[in-house]
Formats: C-alpha cells, sequence, structure tokens
C-alpha cells in the first residue's frame, strides 16, 4: 500500500510538472477557412507562447508555405507580454493557391535548447482544400465578378491632364504677352513725325560738329560729355535726314533701319557703327579711348555727314524761290 502511495504521489507530481511545462510553451498554427475557391486569399497565422527566457526559432518561409500554396504578404513578428515572464510571438501570412485540390500543410518546427538539450515543439498540421470553379455547360465561362461602373472623377482628370494643359496655359500667356508687347512699342511710336528743320540736315550737322570741336572737351579731361555731344548730333542728322526716331532708338535699332536704305553705302553704315559702339563704352562702361580716337571720331562723324547729306533738286529749288 505504502508503495501505491508512493507511485501515486510520483506520477503526480510528473503530472503537474508536465502540466506546467505545457503552459510554459506551446506552438499553433490556424488557417481563417480550410476550403477556398482557386486564385482566393486565406490568411495564415502562426503562434508560439513560451517563458522569456528561453530562445525558440520561428519558422522561416521563402515564397510559399508548401509547393503550390503561395505566400502575397507576410507580417513581422508581433510580441505581446502575457505576464512579465511570460510572451506571445504571432505573425500572420496571405495565402493563396492556383491549383485546385488537397493540401496538407505539415506541423511547423520551432527548434530550441533547454537545460542543455536541443529539442524542437511542432505546431498541429493543417488541411487545405482548393475547388477550382464550376463551368456552366450553357453560359460557359464568365467573369468571377461583374465589372464595376466607375465614373471619371476629378481628381483622376486633374492627375492625367494637369502637366500638358499647364503647359498649354503658360504658352497661351507667353504668345499673348509677346502679341501684346510688340503691339504695343509699335503703338508708342509718335504717328505725327517731328517738323523738319528750314535749314538742311548737314549744314546743321556740320554747324554743330564745328561748335564741339571749338570746345575742346575731351582735352579738358570731358571725354564723356564729349562722346555724349557727339553722338547726340550725329542721332539729329539721322533722323532729320533719313526720318528715323534715331534720338529715342538704341544703336542697333538705328544701324538696323538705315541697313534697309538702299541709298546708303555700307562702309558708311560700318563707320557709324564705329562711333556709336566707342561713344556707348565711354558712356556706359568708363571706357577711356586714346587721343588718336577722339579726332578719329569726329573726323568719322563728318564724313558720315558729308557722304549723306541730302541733294537738292533744281526744280524744287526754283518752286522754293517763287514762293
Amino acid at each position: 500500500m505504502k508503495i501505491s502511495k508512493y507511485l501515486i504521489l510520483i506520477l503526480s507530481v510528473l503530472v503537474i510538472k508536465t502540466a506546467g511545462f505545457s503552459q510554459e510553451i506551446s506552438a499553433r498554427a490556424e488557417l481563417d477557412t480550410n476550403m477556398i475557391l482557386i486564385g482566393d486569399h486565406i490568411k495564415f497565422s502562426v503562434e508560439l507562447n513560451q517563458p522569456t527566457y528561453l530562445t525558440i526559432e520561428f519558422p522561416n518561409f521563402l515564397d510559399t508555405i508548401i509547393k503550390n500554396v503561395e505566400i502575397l504578404e507576410r507580417s513581422k513578428i508581433d510580441t505581446t507580454y502575457i505576464t512579465a515572464d511570460q510572451i506571445l510571438l504571432k505573425q500572420e501570412f496571405l495565402l493563396t493557391c492556383f491549383d485546385s485540390g488537397s493540401y496538407l500543410i505539415p506541423p511547423l518546427p520551432f527548434p530550441f535548447e533547454m537545460n542543455g538539450r536541443q529539442d524542437t515543439l511542432y505546431s498541429q498540421p493543417l488541411w487545405l482544400g482548393v475547388n477550382t470553379f464550376q463551368i456552366d455547360s450553357i453560359t460557359g465561362i464568365v467573369d468571377i465578378k461583374p465589372p464595376i461602373n466607375t465614373p471619371f472623377t476629378f481628381e483622376e482628370f486633374f492627375d492625367r491632364f494637369a502637366m500638358p494643359i499647364g503647359l498649354i496655359i503658360v504658352a497661351i500667356v507667353v504668345i499673348v504677352f509677346l502679341i501684346y508687347y510688340f503691339r504695343k512699342k509699335k503703338a508708342d511710336k509718335p504717328i505725327v513725325k517731328r517738323a523738319k528743320p528750314k535749314k538742311p540736315a548737314h549744314l546743321i550737322a556740320l554747324d554743330s560738329l564745328d561748335k564741339l570741336k571749338k570746345k575742346k572737351l575731351w582735352q579738358k579731361n570731358k571725354v564723356k560729355e564729349y562722346y555724349s555731344e557727339l553722338t547726340e548730333i550725329t542721332r539729329i542728322f539721322i533722323e532729320h535726314r533719313f526720318e528715323i526716331l534715331a534720338m529715342e532708338e538704341t544703336s542697333d535699332e538705328i544701324l538696323f533701319e538705315l541697313g534697309q536704305n538702299k541709298d546708303i553705302e555700307k562702309e558708311s553704315i560700318e563707320e557709324l557703327r564705329k562711333i556709336l559702339e566707342l561713344s556707348d563704352l565711354v558712356k556706359f562702361a568708363k571706357h577711356i579711348p586714346l587721343a588718336n580716337e577722339h579726332e578719329l571720331s569726329m573726323q568719322k562723324s563728318y564724313d558720315f555727314v558729308l557722304k549723306n547729306k541730302q541733294t537738292v533738286n533744281l526744280s524744287e529749288k526754283k518752286e522754293d524761290g517763287l514762293k
């Protein structure tokens, strides 16, 4: 009897220890359903309940759980503390299968080491059935779901066409601005031309050049004033002689308009270009020419006026005398 009592006591302790161990460590795998249609998605979860002091290897999958059962998505391993010494590890997978049939997901191994001894914990096996579609002999193969009628939203329109529409608007704005700018520039030019002086333009210019020469401005280190008066005399001559608004135009604009006149020699225009370019350098770039350049600019101005002076028709001169 005493032996029986001791045997019962020992078995009770072993049962209690086994029960305690089973509560400390357990593994579970679960499918949210065991039957799916081919191509459908199914959720597969793996849980491990273990003490914190124990290191257990979690199953590691590549692209499939088993052959033909593919992994579409997987979560990170989530850790939840049940107690201070007990944790629950969980990972979820989204699976699919494109071959009909019955599939057995074998027990998943969880290797670990306890008290210097290697051991492996296993989850329970799972069964998965994959059914194919029943094809109606009358209707044949049809879509799984009918087409959904989705209206074309403003957000979709904006995302698709915002860039080309924006470029078209910018191009239109630039074109309108250019048209407005050139029309305004053309309209700003006075319609009524300045009255011509009674004295011929070349005589006025030559007289003004003589007076400038007598001032000896560049000899008095008034180089900027010298070139300002020199170009002003030349511009006034061009304006009265060729009916060009030379006093309001840039040097390039003056040269361009003179270049359209076939009666003016190209050499004469080239000499004028040198006068205007040197004058612009002095007035705007603080350039100091050499002494011979001052004299040469004056001589070129005389030459330009004389080469382009207006010839008077004798019949016109007689009519003027009669008046």
